[in-house]
């Protein structure tokens, strides 16, 4: 029980980290998973607009959507655990849930890997 009291906690903290990549994204111009590189420059890019930024940049950007990501996909993960214990209970409600959870989990576990493709990219490992 003591697991799941501290799920708040963990919530508010990646919400705080979101609220501050949104701003700075905001002010760098876009992020890395929408950028770009090219001819060895790097270019974050929001709505369609590019910002060239040094390869330190990208790879903040790449790695802070990773981390966002990762923070959810990882909580849908756990909860969809929790979840099967109520299969028993309820198995329609239970199984919606499982399925809802795993939908999440998997859709934010995607968009980490792709920021992941970002980095290995960014530091000419892939």
């Amino acid at each position: 029980m003591k697991r799941i009291a501290k799920l708040p906690t963990m919530f508010g903290l990646w919400a705080a980290f979101f609220a501050v990549f949104w701003i700075v994204s905001v002010i760098a111009g876009g992020d890395a998973v929408n950028g770009k590189i090219e001819d060895g420059r790097y270019y974050l890019c929001s709505h369609g607009k590019y910002t060239q930024v040094s390869r330190a940049d990208y790879v903040t950007s790449a790695s802070a959507v990773m981390i966002i990501a990762a923070g959810p996909a990882l909580l849908f993960f756990i909860l969809l655990l929790m979840s099967l214990s109520t299969i028993k209970e309820g198995f329609w409600a239970g199984l919606a849930v499982a399925a809802i959870l795993l939908l999440f989990g998997g859709a934010s576990l995607w968009l980490a890997i792709i920021s992941l493709g970002c980095i290995l990219r960014a530091l000419a490992v892939i």
